[in-house]
Order: structure tokens, then C-alpha cells, then sequence
């Protein structure tokens, strides 16, 4: 009997040991694989104590001289956030407030990123607080992931956004120039424009009138009447710049409408353009018509005076 339970007591032993050694075994593979990790990673007791860290952490901790133990065990992670003074202190407070409100249940997560530069280089990582699952006393584990790359794009994506909003700043006053500029040389064609009318309108075409009562051969009829069809294109050219587009007329239309403002008749006006009184008329009509004249006591003469 004794034999047997000495046997048995050996397989229990041996039975224990080989659980011990699995879970050693499996501990191993998981702290294998915490270090293998980019993150920094340390695990707080429910007093804020870091009880666990990886190997991330450890060498940030040695490259950085903190003045704590490389693997920072048994350092109250909590009082460092609260005691943190200078550069060091920025976003500690808002750490510690959201490290205890996972650690008693207001939040299940809390994520915050925050800068952590050194004397050579800008840095910023990305803080990442949760409550470990499972049965026991509450664990809270804390990852840190350095984010600066993604910092130093969005920083530059920033600068070009200013840039870019300059650029069309000056963009924007440059076309407000160039449009200030091209409405003053069109303002100043169109009262060029203007004065060659009146000048035509004014001395041009009494000339022509007073030349028609002289005695000329014919000859100098046929170059008076080239002249006169001349002068008429090209002030009937100058109300199409004017007038025309806007109003829509055709080249007839603005060549009676011509004709009109010099104050000629119906039948002096079909004699010049070789068409009907009928034909002048119907013209007539449409110029009252796109002119917007309404009633026989609004003059067209007087109208298409107006508008130049």
C-alpha cells in the first residue's frame, strides 16, 4: 500500500510539474510576442503600479534616460502623470484623468495622442488605455505607438493647405486686377467708339451734305458717295459694338437704324439701301419692337440717340 502511494504521490509530482512547465512555456511565447511588437506596452496593477512591460518600452525608457529602471516595474505610473512638470507635463494630466476613468469603469477605452520631443528630434505617439479581460483583480494595460510619420505628413498635408489657400488668395486679387483693368480699357473703347460716332454724326456727315448741294462732275459724286457708304459702315460698326450685340439686330436693321438717327425719312432711307419704303418700314418695326418701344409718341430717333 505504501509502495502504491508513494507511486501515485510521483505522478501527481510529476503531473504538476509538467503544468508548471507548460504554462512557463506558454508565458514564454506570450512575452515572445508582446516583444516582438512595435508598440510599447506595460500592464498597471489597480493602483496605477506597472507590474509588466515589453521590451519596446524598456529600450525607450534606457535611450531616454528617465532615471528609472530600464523595465520601469514597480514605478507608480499615475504619480509620474501627476508629478510631471515643464515640456514633460504636456497631455500628462489628461493621461492620468483617463487611466483612472478606465481603471473605474466610466470609460472602456481611452485613446489620446500626444508629443514627446527630445533635445534632437520631434516625436508623437498615440495612447491607448483598456481594462484587461478576464476573472482576478483589475489590470489595465496602457500601448504606446509612435505616430510621428503620420504626424509629419499631416503637418505638411497643413502647410500645403496654406499654401495653396495663399495661392489662390493672390490668384483671386490677381484676377480682380486683370478684370479692374480690362473694364477700364472697355470703358475707354467704348467712349473712343462713342466720339468717332458723334465726330461722324456731328462734322463728318454735315460736310457730306453741304458737298451733295455743289456743283461736282460726276467723278466726284461717285467718290463723295464712296465716302458717305464708308463713313456710314463704320459708324453703323461702331453702334454693333455698342448697341447691336445686345439688342440683337441684324445688318440691315443697323444700317436703317443709321439712317434713323441721322434723321432721315422713310423713302430717303429706301433710296440710299436700295430697298422698298414697305421693306424700311417692317425694319422700323423691329427696331421698335427689340428697342422695347411701345406707343407712337415714343420717338425711335430719339431712342436710338440715347443710346450712344
Amino acid at each position: 500500500m505504501a509502495v502504491m502511494d508513494a507511486r501515485l504521490g510521483s505522478a501527481r509530482v510529476a503531473l504538476l510539474e509538467q503544468q508548471v512547465r507548460e504554462l512557463q512555456n506558454e508565458r514564454t511565447f506570450l512575452e515572445n510576442i508582446l516583444d516582438s511588437l512595435d508598440a510599447h506596452i506595460a500592464v498597471l496593477d489597480d493602483s496605477g503600479v506597472i507590474i509588466k512591460t515589453n521590451k519596446p518600452w524598456q529600450k525607450y525608457a534606457e535611450a531616454n534616460k528617465l532615471g528609472l529602471p530600464p523595465d520601469t516595474i514597480g514605478v507608480n505610473y499615475l504619480r509620474v502623470c501627476d508629478e510631471a512638470r515643464g515640456e514633460a507635463s504636456e497631455g500628462a494630466e489628461e493621461a492620468a484623468a483617463g487611466i483612472r476613468a478606465v481603471m473605474d469603469g466610466t470609460l472602456s477605452e481611452f485613446r489620446m495622442d500626444y508629443p514627446c520631443h527630445s533635445p534632437t528630434e520631434k516625436r508623437w505617439f498615440f495612447m491607448r488605455v483598456t481594462r484587461f479581460a478576464g476573472a482576478g483583480p483589475p489590470r489595465i494595460v496602457i500601448v504606446h505607438e509612435n505616430i510621428t510619420p503620420l504626424k509629419e505628413i499631416q503637418e505638411k498635408l497643413a502647410r500645403r493647405e496654406e499654401e495653396l489657400l495663399a495661392y489662390a488668395k493672390r490668384l483671386e486679387e490677381t484676377n480682380i486686377t486683370l478684370k479692374t483693368i480690362l473694364d477700364l480699357r472697355e470703358s475707354e473703347k467704348k467712349e473712343l467708339q462713342e466720339a468717332m460716332v458723334s465726330a461722324v454724326r456731328q462734322l463728318l456727315v454735315p460736310a457730306l451734305e453741304r458737298l451733295k448741294t455743289a456743283r461736282l462732275d460726276e467723278a466726284h459724286k461717285k467718290e463723295l458717295q464712296v465716302l458717305e457708304i464708308t463713313l456710314r459702315e463704320l459708324a453703323a460698326s461702331s453702334i454693333r459694338t455698342l448697341a447691336g450685340r445686345q439688342l440683337g439686330l441684324t445688318p440691315m436693321e443697323l444700317q436703317v437704324a443709321m439712317l434713323v438717327r441721322e434723321g432721315r425719312s422713310s423713302k430717303e432711307i429706301a433710296s440710299l439701301l436700295n430697298i422698298s419704303t414697305e421693306t424700311v418700314a417692317f425694319h422700323r418695326r423691329n427696331l421698335r419692337r427689340k428697342l422695347q418701344i411701345r406707343g407712337k409718341s415714343h420717338n425711335l430717333r430719339e431712342r436710338l440717340l440715347a443710346l450712344t
